[in-house]
């Protein structure tokens, strides 16, 4: 047995042949949604348990596709769901299907992404200076056939493309199945060409319009829409493997996954349980002859009342600001944060209101003729698990308020501010993911808590958007003659001569490249922190 995860990203263990990796998955579908399932049953992730190499020496890759060649029906896989299924988007009520974009049918390959990677976007790319979209590297298999919703192709990479979508940087990998028959002959971009010419060319064609029918823009591309070497997209995906390690939403759905869930009981009837896992043992959070029911409805209790006192802190902050000792560029600065936190830990209480309702109506529906009791202990498990996520949403709401008390009084960056906010958006998707898992289809207690989940995103987003926004501007108060600066330091760059500049060159890019291996290096002692973290607080 052999490990194929690499920094421990995945616990899970695979094996290992000559010819790749032997796959122990196949798909259940659940209405409209497809998921990873393993060899004993249990739903996996396609994002997070699909190790991203089937042979890290051949340079092999697992994909797994979402819309098959020559289909235009608009499946992705969820990022935000438990277990991260591939499904049809729904638009207005109705099935989301990509228009044909003339003289194409449909997508012209089988088009899907890479397990384990994550397009941050938080941090600029080293390339387009842009940021991620926030989603798992997009791959086009360019192999002669048509794949399936969900069915994961070992490939090797060809080559890459840099498309910039609304801002945000959209990576292509150009890859080709290993058992493809032309894949012996086509290693790189120009075999693409030799023996699928124009293909390069339609692609970009394909995804610069393919959003026009939509009433949208045309998109563009870095490197002025070249495709880069096969070499160059292994650096790239690699950065985005990186990232997955260490994304928030991999911790999530670690921290769900490890609630051992049953699954959806609608799902578990139509085809013996999702997960198929069973629990078994106690729930270390009570004594032995503690009501379990009691403990569930104490702690939402509390967790609302953490909250509410954090909302009443910011009303104060707000009415006892000093400001007639601050300028106008702090008042604003001030007025700003306090406003949007408010409105955030507004947007959380109602999380909690409706994450307590959604609860009650899983309990109600599922005991049958038992207790309340019975069933949060025949559930310990699943009920250990949303006790935690409760916790968790106080606890991050709570040192969001606290810093923000503290940036304002010049205690705290604008930064860490920040920090909190992304903490408290991971820890009421862990919520919102506990909750869902047991809920019933169609659940309008369920409806209401996404509804009350997307609010705190929108704000979270506010709050990192408007916070970083007045971070650059209070940095070009602090330095008025940044532009000055700037210019002598061009000045002195032209002045240099061509061994001054290739001597300055050479020690900036040892200098990008010691920050960009402390910065991998901080991603994974943080992964390391919250895998070991977790496992100690459930074992």
């Amino acid at each position: 047995m052999f490990s194929l995860a690499p920094s421990n990203f995945r616990r899970g263990l695979y094996k290992i042949t000559k010819t790749g990796l032997c796959m122990p998955f196949s798909q259940l579908s659940v209405g409209n949604k497809t998921y990873l399932k393993g060899e004993d049953g249990s739903v996996k992730s396609f994002w997070h348990d699909l190790p991203l190499y089937v042979n890290p020496g051949q340079k092999v890759f697992n994909m797994f596709v979402e819309i098959p060649r020559w289909t235009n029906a608009k499946n992705e896989m969820s990022k935000d769901e438990l277990f991260n299924p591939i499904s049809q988007e729904i638009k207005d009520g109705a099935p989301r299907f990509v228009p044909d974009i003339f003289p194409f049918k449909g997508y012209l390959w089988n088009y899907g992404a890479f397990p384990q990677t994550y397009e941050d976007p938080d941090s600029s790319d080293k390339f387009t200076g842009l940021t991620g979209d926030g989603d798992p590297i997009d791959v086009v298999e360019i192999g002669q056939s048509v794949a399936q919703k969900g069915q994961i192709i070992n490939v090797k990479l060809l080559g890459i493309m840099g498309m910039i979508d609304g801002g945000e940087t959209d990576w292509k990998v150009f890859a080709i199945d290993v058992n493809d028959p032309l894949a012996p002959k086509i290693n790189n971009s120009k075999d693409i060409e030799k023996y699928m010419p124009g293909l390069v060319d339609a692609t970009r064609s394909w995804f610069t319009k393919y959003k026009v029918p939509q009433g949208k823009g045309e998109n563009t591309w870095c490197f002025d829409g070249q495709i880069k070497d096969a070499e160059f997209a292994f650096s790239v995906v690699n950065e985005t493997h990186d990232f997955g390690i260490s994304n928030n939403t991999a911790e999530v759905h670690s921290i769900t996954q490890g609630l051992l869930v049953e699954g959806n009981d609608n799902a578990k009837n139509s085809n013996a349980g999702i997960c198929g896992v069973k629990e078994t043992g106690g729930t270390r959070a009570t004594q032995a002859n503690e009501d379990l029911s009691d403990l569930v409805d104490r702690e939402m209790m509390n967790s609302a009342s953490i909250i509410d006192a954090a909302t009443n802190k910011i009303q104060q902050m707000m009415s006892s600001i000093a400001r007639s000792e601050l300028s106008d560029m702090q008042l604003h600065i001030n007025d700003s944060i306090l406003d949007l936190v408010s409105g955030l830990t507004n947007a959380i209480s109602q999380l909690i209101e409706a994450a307590t309702i959604n609860q009650k109506e899983i309990v109600a529906q599922g005991r049958g003729s038992s207790s309340r009791a019975n069933f949060y202990k025949k559930h310990n498990r699943w009920t250990e698990g949303l006790i935690s996520a409760a916790k968790a949403v106080a606890m991050d709401t709570n040192i969001l308020v606290e810093i923000a008390d503290k940036v304002i009084s010049n205690e705290k960056t604008l930064e860490e501010l920040i920090v909190a906010a992304r903490n408290v958006a991971a820890s009421t998707a862990q919520l919102v993911a506990a909750s869902r898992v047991k809920s019933q289809l169609y659940s309008r207690a369920l409806e209401s808590l996404e509804l009350a989940a997307k609010k705190v995103a929108e704000c979270t987003r506010s709050l990192v958007s408007v916070v970083t926004e007045l971070s650059e501007r209070a940095d070009a108060m602090n330095n008025p003659n940044k532009e000055q600066d700037a210019q002598k330091k061009i000045e002195t760059i032209k002045n240099w001569s061509s061994y001054e500049f290739k001597a300055n060159e050479m020690e900036q890019q040892v200098e990008i490249l010691n920050l960009e291996k402390n910065l991998v290096l901080a991603r994974r002692r943080l992964a390391e922190m919250r895998r070991y973290g977790y496992h100690e607080e459930t074992i």
